[in-house]
């Protein structure tokens, strides 16, 4: 759902231009001289730093790994190998999945964050990186595809600083709003706008957003949207428009409904939230008046899920629905909030018009799927080893760099070494971002030239000692340090 754009802080500049621009018109000088438009210019960047510093401590990164880490070179000499047309897919017939960045914030001392659950989603690991740095992986995911939502729990015995959630109910368009994330690996970015609408709905979505033109860039999903006080009433979910930029349409998971999915996730793993099975679209009064509704307007039913409740109920495309629960549709309903308040397995009244005449039906609510795993493996999975040496502490597999792979792979001849050829995901290699088709050169103060060079260097460090491995990729070197060998 991200776009990324280089026209994120241009509605900002507007606005504060026009802001500025107004309110010449009426200026008169400040106790210090200055025009009284330039105070309150000043004013509301005072609050915006503050909004900003309020949350910075709560904001993380959340860092995901999927599939098989392998070098484009390697990807490639693969692909040939198995024919698989430009190495997009693997023996297992997956689709390549690439890692991923986002954001998150800190909601308690327990250690639960929240983020989006687009940004974990299919992931093979996933880590935490706090403010100070510090790098966890989580032991437990809990997740609302639905909604969006994902909630990751890290131990640690350290206090962590939480964010401040506001209510986004009270928010109206026009309002000021505070985005606060990690795109692009770039640390608390800090971008600002107005709400522009309250409540969009998007085809396909069984919530509606807030929308913002604060900018929202790949990394921002799962970071905090905040008002001028510093409170969270938001949970950026992607921006929204042509592909490869972000025109000002930002878009976010309002609080209220985060805090309802998060309550429900954090009271049970298996917790499940009340689910219809309905896409609509609210009509307008016009629309509903030309219709001869009775209500002030209605919610025309665009899809029904089969095999959902609302199909069960025998509610159809074209339906124009007019009450739930008892409650008159109008310019201010919210399905959300009726779900919210309503218990699983609770038939829901719902009053329609099909084909001009009135009908009455029951809805028997089902629960939508939320998902939970733990994600803390302390091995590899068991699986055949692709490699003429392995190592089972840092869990990696090297060979030997023949002169045929080497020309395959393109190493450079003034490099030495042995080439990594198995990367098992979930294992300690891959989780410290080693991939295949890399060369190992260098193990602690030893230079590498050959199997046997690697097999003696690995083996002669001390259990208790860290294990540092220069690695090359390409022209590239990078030093992975495994910190306990054991």
């Amino acid at each position: 759902m991200e776009r990324v754009s280089k026209y994120g802080c241009v509605a900002t500049a507007i606005g504060i231009a026009v802001a500025a621009s107004c309110a010449t018109l009426n200026a008169a000088p400040g106790d210090e001289g200055r025009p009284s438009h330039t105070c309150e210019l000043q004013s509301i960047s005072a609050h915006i730093r503050q909004a900003a510093a309020a949350a910075s401590e709560s904001l993380v990164s959340v860092y995901t790994m999927r599939g098989p880490h392998e070098t484009p070179a390697w990807r490639a000499l693969e692909a040939s190998r198995h024919e698989f047309p430009g190495g997009e897919t693997h023996e297992n017939g997956a689709d390549y999945r690439r890692d991923d960045q986002g954001s998150g914030i800190i909601l308690n001392q327990n250690g639960w964050v929240l983020t989006c659950h687009h940004v974990t989603a299919s992931a093979d690991v996933v880590f935490v990186v706090l403010a100070d740095g510090t790098r966890h992986e989580p032991v437990e995911i809990r997740s609302d595809p639905s909604t969006d939502i994902a909630l990751l729990r890290i131990a640690t015995d350290e206090r962590l600083q939480t964010a401040k959630l506001g209510e986004s109910s009270h928010l109206e368009v026009g309002d000021w709003v505070v985005s606060l994330s990690n795109p692009y690996q770039l640390d608390r970015t800090v971008t600002t706008g107005v709400i522009s609408a309250t409540s969009r709905r998007l085809p396909g979505s069984s919530y509606s957003f807030l929308q913002s033109d604060a900018a929202s860039s790949p990394g921002s999903s799962g970071g905090p949207l905040m008002n001028l006080h510093g409170e969270v009433v938001g949970i950026m979910a992607g921006g929204f428009g042509a592909a490869a930029e972000f025109p000002g349409v930002s878009l976010a998971i309002p609080i209220d409904t985060a805090n309802q999915v998060v309550d429900r996730l954090l009271a049970s793993v298996t917790a499940r939230r009340p689910h219809v099975g309905l896409a609509t679209k609210m009509l307008s009064p016009d629309i509903s008046s030309r219709l001869g509704i009775s209500t002030e307007t209605g919610l025309y039913v665009e899809e029904v899920t089969k095999a959902s409740a609302a199909d069960d109920a025998g509610i159809e495309v074209g339906d124009i629905i007019t009450r739930v629960q008892g409650n008159a549709v109008d310019q201010s309903f919210r399905m959300d909030d009726v779900l919210a308040a309503v218990d699983f397995a609770e038939t829901l009244p719902v009053e329609l018009i099909r084909r001009g005449k009135p009908r009455s039906l029951n809805v028997t609510l089902t629960k939508s799927a939320h998902t939970g795993q733990n994600t803390k493996l302390t091995e590899a999975p068991s699986r055949d080893i692709d490699a003429e040496f392995y190592d089972h502490r840092c869990e990696i597999g090297v060979s030997a760099l023949e002169p045929s792979l080497r020309a395959a792979l393109r190493v450079p001849p003034d490099t030495n070494g042995v080439i990594i050829s198995d990367v098992p995901i979930k294992g300690r290699a891959y989780k410290e971002g080693i991939a295949e088709g890399m060369v190992v050169t260098r193990v602690n103060d030893r230079e590498i030239h050959d199997l046997n060079d690697f097999e003696s260097a690995v083996r002669d460090v001390a259990d208790n000692l860290p294990i540092l491995m220069l690695v090359k990729s390409g022209s590239h070197s990078h030093l992975v340090v495994f910190e306990d060998s054991r």
